[in-house]
């Protein structure tokens, strides 16, 4: 991918790229090592850490390079995009996991089905961060306004698409995709009993 980009990647692009893949690897060295010793993460550990391993800030360098723009450092460190792009990121990466379900019984004390409903209610709650954020979008001038806004729309997109993926492919809920999505409802399987040897 990288020898690709390379021919036609803006300089910020591509660099963003190189340092956003280097967290990604970072992270899920990280995860693995913390999964090895069995160790749970607080619920704000748990969001700066999977804000990494969830690969989204990489995917979001690729799709300011597939809309053809080269946002400078300027635009993309500015704290309302950076709050952008956090509320993208934790919306598309915390409905695929059941991590964070294990992480609020841990943290809180609380029942599975509480858990995933405070789950539900955060993950929801990404987008009203997403749209008090864009409302709250300066301007750098029309062609960079334009630009951004291209980028934003990404952003958007993708969480939206994130969803339609999650019930149109068989990955989550088998052949019962359509079916999940009309009742939100989710059969679990039962537990199984381990048997001591």
């Amino acid at each position: 991918i990288w020898s690709r980009m390379l021919t036609s990647i803006g300089d910020h692009c591509g660099q963003r790229f190189i340092q956003t893949m280097d967290l990604y690897l970072q992270a899920v060295y990280r995860e693995t090592f913390d999964r090895e010793l069995g160790n749970i993460p607080t619920v704000d550990d748990y969001i700066k850490l999977r804000r990494d391993t969830s690969a989204c800030k990489p995917s979001f360098v690729m799709l300011e390079y597939g809309c053809k723009i080269d946002l400078p450092d300027s635009v993309i460190e500015h704290p309302v995009m950076h709050e952008l792009e956090n509320a993208a990121n934790d919306s598309v990466s915390w409905q695929n996991t059941h991590n964070l379900v294990i992480v609020l019984m841990y943290e809180k004390g609380i029942g599975y089905q509480a858990a995933i409903e405070q789950a539900a209610d955060m993950v929801r709650d990404t987008i009203v961060r997403f749209e008090t954020h864009r409302a709250r979008l300066p301007s750098w001038g029309p062609e960079l306004d334009e630009m951004a806004v291209t980028y934003i729309q990404g952003l958007q997109d993708w969480m939206i698409g994130n969803t339609y993926w999650s019930f149109e492919t068989a990955r989550y809920f088998g052949s019962d995709g359509a079916k999940t999505k009309k009742t939100l409802r989710v059969p679990l399987l039962p537990t199984k009993l381990q048997t001591l040897a």
